[in-house]
């Protein structure tokens, strides 16, 4: 016989038929895929440890964890048939906390549906230029007028943090960027 007659099944876990050998020749009249013919008819079926992140396509990284699990044929195809067994959904910066960005950075909600490099967001170190924006500071752009009604900018915050990556002086960072404006009874 040829290894053309054997199937994938034939060759056993962890095998699949080798198209490239279909013309040949077993070892007697009838292909025995799991003992005698299996070097010669069958391959062994790639593992997803021979994945990358790129090879996993748009959205995904590959799966560290799976680096032993099987691919469907010898050559893992991991857009496709094993992108399930060998890949993961990358993550979004819409997870990442203020907290996250660390000290003087906030997380970006403009860019919350942009990839992370891995499955989970790392916003303190690989992350933080895409999911984070610097938090802005007092001296950036608050004036007497952005104080409101009986407040002004207190120069001497010009280098205290606001809230977020603008100023609300109006509001969020009333306290922290404006003092009460002296009156003349004062």
């Amino acid at each position: 016989g040829t290894c053309g007659t054997v199937s994938d099944a034939d060759c056993g876990f962890g095998f699949v038929s080798d198209p490239s050998k279909s013309k040949a020749l077993c070892a007697s009249a009838s292909c025995d895929a799991i003992h005698a013919d299996r070097g010669t008819c069958c391959m062994a079926k790639g593992t997803c440890g021979t994945v990358s992140d790129a090879d996993c396509g748009f959205g995904f990284v590959s799966d560290p964890s799976k680096s032993k699990a099987l691919c469907a044929s010898a050559v893992c195809d991991a857009t496709q048939a094993d992108q399930g067994t060998c890949c993961m959904t990358q993550g979004t910066c819409g997870t990442v906390s203020d907290a996250d960005c660390g000290f003087g950075f906030v997380s970006d909600p403009s860019k919350s549906k942009a990839l992370c490099a891995s499955a989970s967001c790392d916003a303190s170190h690989a992350d933080k230029g895409t999911c984070c924006v610097a938090q802005a500071t007092c001296g950036d752009s608050v004036t007497d007028n952005d104080c409101g009604f009986g407040y002004v900018y207190d120069m001497s915050k010009s280098t205290t943090l606001c809230t977020s990556a603008r100023c609300d002086a109006c509001h969020a960072d009333k306290g922290t960027c404006c003092m009460a404006q002296a009156t003349c009874g004062d």
